[in-house]
């Protein structure tokens, strides 16, 4: 059977409909809120292989733009690479990722997100893996917070304001400009999690897990040194504070800890593996 190979065929209805029924069979996420809320912009497209008009394959490119090392960088993450169970098998990767890789090949950076059932797919693409570090600091000695952070809802205003100051921070990595990656992970993944201070005019993503507070993102139309907020984000049983980005430009100390989770694959123009500790912010993985 001969394949179509389709892309950004997000105006197509009944290509659409497909696309979501594979994300939801493959991935167990469905992108219709997402679209339907006005976040699905040209900066992602879809691209995948077609049988019938029905998607069995797929690799979704978001174009990015990174700040690495004090620079801006034009990028493509790679997201959504899969395919459907009973297609498995007949190199169907392999095809949708060269296809890709020609269409993005005029750009310095192209990265990913894997699992570890296949790392040692993506280096016979020209990948390598970049080892990022985890962030923790101790709070057992933090002093209670003059007044607790209010939580909010992703349609405040305040959170929409910061969001469209769009600061990038870290002097290492960063990522925060990029809104529509953004806001998918503020509905399906942070909804419940937002808080706003308001003495600081300071929105923070967090989750509490028994004495360990861990902090998705911090959002400031200014800088902010940690030791201003840290009060906020530490509750009574708080010991330690884990980030899920490079936290350098907060100002404390902070220890770097080894990497769990999905492996981060680079192709182009990245920090050298000798380069500082770092980790790239989970409000932009795809």
């Amino acid at each position: 059977m001969d394949y179509q190979y389709i892309k950004g065929y997000q105006a197509n209805g009944s290509l659409l409909k497909s696309y979501f029924d594979f994300t939801r069979s493959v991935f167990r996420f469905d992108l219709s809120a997402w679209k339907n809320a006005g976040h699905w912009t040209d900066q992602y497209i879809p691209h995948s292989l077609a049988e019938r008009g029905r998607i069995i394959a797929n690799a979704s490119a978001s174009l990015m733009q990174l700040q690495i090392m004090g620079r801006a960088v034009p990028a493509v993450q790679l997201g959504s690479v899969g395919v459907l169970p009973e297609y498995r098998g007949k190199g169907l990767s392999r095809i949708i990722l060269a296809k890709v890789l020609e269409e993005y090949r005029h750009l310095p950076l192209m990265f990913l997100f894997a699992n570890p059932s296949v790392l040692d797919f993506y280096p016979k693409f020209g990948f390598r893996r970049a080892k990022e570090s985890a962030f923790r600091i101790d709070a057992s000695g933090c002093c209670a917070p003059r007044r607790k952070a209010a939580r909010i809802n992703a349609g405040s205003e305040e959170l929409r304001r910061l969001l469209r100051a769009k600061l990038q921070h870290s002097s290492i990595i960063d990522a925060r400009g990029n809104l529509p990656i953004y806001w998918y992970h503020l509905m399906y993944n942070y909804s419940e999690n937002l808080y706003y201070i308001e003495e600081k005019d300071v929105v923070f993503i967090a989750e509490y897990q028994g004495d360990r507070a861990v902090i998705a993102d911090v959002l400031a139309a200014c800088p902010v040194n940690l030791a201003e907020i840290i009060g906020y984000l530490a509750d009574q049983d708080t010991r330690t504070i884990d980030f899920k980005f490079t936290p350098d430009w907060l100002g404390e100390k902070y220890e770097a800890l080894p990497h769990e989770g999905e492996s981060l694959f680079v192709r182009g123009e990245f920090l050298p593996e000798d380069g500082p500790d770092f980790q790239f912010p989970v409000t932009a993985h795809t």
